[in-house]
């Protein structure tokens, strides 16, 4: 290889006197050349002004993008140095973190669990280290081949371009075709001629090397048959290089006409089309101010004209969504509630946190209830405090469901505020209908006619509204209420009094301070 390299040495002089020579011959040609020019009738003025245009649109994008290209290089340099950094640490104490990952997964799984994650865990290890071996294994015999071919056709630098193609087939997808690069400018130094048959020979090559050895080599060594390699190269490689890539947004007509509205809409169009990007988050009056230059008072005179024109709609004061947004949003909403009543027919709605979860993931509370309340102001959803459900939605009951509601709710009425637990609600009842109680128990639950006091213990509605009453009265003429007060009030004991001042705690409707409590910040609650 030493031989090699100062064999290309030697020839780089030569290579230029040669070079030097065709310069000199072609000079001989640059007089008839001239003469044909002159013949021809150009317009030199316009080339020179088109040519002018070209730099000048060139020098401004390589401006532009100068900033971006050298922020990515350093990001990708910094990157690139963090994540050496990081594996180093790996590596040098992976035995530690390995015990410790072990610790973690026994700590926080069932112990089933976590020696499923760890069996899949070895056998990822395996495999992706069998894989490496097979990708080191695969580009030595590349590289060999290279080798014994190059030395039987007489190509020069044989070892030479054999070991460096070997060395850069371990860069995914684009290694061997830069060793090709390397080799073929090598040879040009010596032969042209030469370096593109050296071209035709890598080629055949890689072509022999893709389709036949790598399939088996690397299929052996992770334990899958050459057939399924080839087949996921072939597919995979199929979908990864589209040969009709998607064209991003260059012809996309909304895209088109959105630019359009930017650059020549009228003020009440750049308007709906700034609440429209902003999608179910909709702006506020002190967000279209800011985006704007103009006077508040004439942004609330455009509004008030597009929500007339039913181009926007004031979900809440100050804060608007387009028509368009809203209709979206609708059919989602509709979509996912009629779903949601044909799988539980006998729920009065689904609760509101899984229906703003489901519908408005991500986004503010306050923004995904005044959207839900806009839908029960038109009519179209039926909301409480705590489900919401399609205006025409109604429970309907079997004869043996309504039987099985009615002897429900009087057991736990005759209870009190003792309540019933939903085992023995559904002890009740003999087995063969205990699903269907247990399906009529969820009901009453969901349209609020029994309320959990706490976890499985059911209290009847009406006999929680006297309490409340209670409550009520009670602070109407004192300013705090103490656990024994409240316990004499009920005449129930200290713990079951505890726990209906915790369930008033958790709903706000009192809130404790040290020994006492005080009415809460839904005190009001109480009084509807």
């Amino acid at each position: 290889m030493r031989d090699a390299v100062t064999s290309i040495a030697a020839q780089v002089p030569e290579a230029f006197e040669r070079l030097q020579e065709s310069a000199a011959r072609f000079q001989e040609y640059l007089p008839l050349l001239a003469n044909q020019i002159e013949g021809l009738s150009i317009d030199w003025a316009g080339l020179s002004q088109k040519a002018v245009g070209l730099v000048q649109n060139w020098g401004k994008g390589l401006l532009i993008s100068g900033g971006g290209l050298v922020s990515g290089i350093v990001s990708g340099v910094t990157t690139f140095f963090i994540g050496l950094i990081f594996s180093l640490y790996i590596l040098l104490q992976k035995e530690k973190l390995a015990r410790q990952g072990r610790q973690l997964c026994y700590a926080f799984l069932p112990e089933a669990a976590a020696d499923q994650l760890l069996n899949i865990l070895r056998l990822s290890e395996r495999t992706f280290s069998s894989f490496l071996s097979g990708q080191c294994l695969e580009a030595v015999i590349l590289g060999t081949m290279f080798f014994v071919s190059m030395t039987l056709l007489h190509f020069p630098y044989a070892l030479l371009v054999g070991v460096l193609i070997a060395l850069t087939a371990l860069i995914p997808i684009v290694g061997a075709f830069i060793g090709c690069a390397v080799g073929a400018l090598l040879m040009l130094v010596n032969d042209p001629w030469q370096a593109l048959w050296f071209i035709v020979l890598f080629l055949v090559l890689q072509q022999i090397e893709g389709n036949l050895i790598y399939p088996h080599v690397v299929g052996s060594s992770v334990g899958l048959p050459s057939i399924w390699v080839l087949a996921a190269v072939t597919v995979g490689g199929g979908v990864i290089l589209d040969e009709h890539p998607y064209r991003h947004k260059r012809n996309d007509a909304r895209v088109i006409a959105a630019l359009a509205v930017r650059e020549s809409g009228s003020d009440e169009a750049k308007l709906v089309q700034a609440v429209g990007e902003r999608g179910a988050d909709g702006m506020t009056l002190a967000d279209l101010a800011a985006c704007f230059d103009e006077p508040e008072e004439k942004l609330v005179e455009m509004l008030a004209v597009l929500c007339a024109r039913g181009k926007l709609v004031e979900i809440a004061p100050s804060r608007y969504l387009t028509s368009s947004t809203l209709d979206r949003l609708w059919t989602d909403c509709e979509t996912m509630l009629t779903k949601y009543h044909r799988e539980h027919p006998l729920h009065a709605g689904m609760r509101l946190a899984e229906a703003r979860q489901r519908l408005l993931r991500g986004k503010a509370r306050e923004n995904a209830d005044a959207i839900l309340a806009c839908f029960a102001r038109e009519g179209k959803l039926t909301l409480t405090a705590e489900h919401c459900a399609l205006a025409d939605f109604s429970v309907h009951l079997t004869k043996r469901q309504s039987a099985i509601r009615e002897e429900l709710l009087r057991t736990c009425r005759a209870a009190g505020i003792l309540g019933k637990k939903q085992d023995a609600l559904c002890a009740l009842f003999d087995k063969k209908d205990r699903m269907e109680c247990a399906r009529v128990l969820e009901s009453l639950l969901s349209t609020g006619e029994l309320v959990l006091l706490a976890p499985e213990l059911c209290v009847e509605k009406s006999v929680l509204d006297a309490v409340d009453a209670r409550v009520k009265a009670w602070f109407e003429t004192h300013d705090t209420l103490t656990l024994g007060e409240f316990r004499d009030a009920l005449g129930t004991s200290r713990d079951h009094a505890l726990l209906v001042l915790e369930y008033y705690d958790r709903r706000g409707i009192l809130r404790r301070e040290g020994d006492v409590r005080r009415p809460g910040a839904q005190f009001g609650e109480i009084e509807k």
